[in-house]
């Protein structure tokens, strides 16, 4: 599942830092992936994509109506083409809006940031504080 792990790990962990501390002065200006806060989240309209691993969702539950779309393996390897694959099965166009979301919103910043800037989905957004913070909150989650 994860067979294109070099490249497309570099592509993703490298993104943001290549973006913000290129030596080309011509690069071209990151847009910024909007944050959702817990309160602001609508369950019943949002498309939710929840992009943690399988033992994180049995540890914590997930927000309800998310889709259920890991990203990262436990090792930290993805196949990106697949991920794009079943995630566009969800997010018909680069036009639809989506909510990411993981543990602390690290792993969507970098997912999202990608979408955004790279894909293009103009109106990617991630969770903010990711499922810890909507836990903090004490907001339900199912299993």
């Amino acid at each position: 599942m994860f067979s294109k792990k070099a490249n497309l790990h570099y592509l993703i962990s490298n993104f943001s830092y290549l973006k913000y501390n290129s030596p080309d002065k011509s690069r071209k200006i990151m847009k910024t992936l909007k944050l959702i806060h817990p309160n602001d989240l609508d369950i019943n309209k949002d498309i939710i994509i929840d992009i943690r691993r399988e033992g994180e969702f049995l540890q914590t539950g997930i927000i309800k109506n998310s889709i259920k779309l890991t990203f990262f393996n436990d090792e930290g390897e993805y196949d990106l083409l697949s991920w794009l694959k079943e995630f566009k099965k969800h997010v018909k166009s680069t036009q639809d809006s989506f909510v990411l979301v993981c543990a602390h919103a690290h792993r969507t910043f970098d997912v999202g940031n990608y979408l955004l800037n790279e894909l293009k989905y103009e109106k990617a957004s991630h969770l903010e504080g990711g499922i810890a913070l909507w836990l903090n909150l004490k907001k339900d989650t199912i299993i």
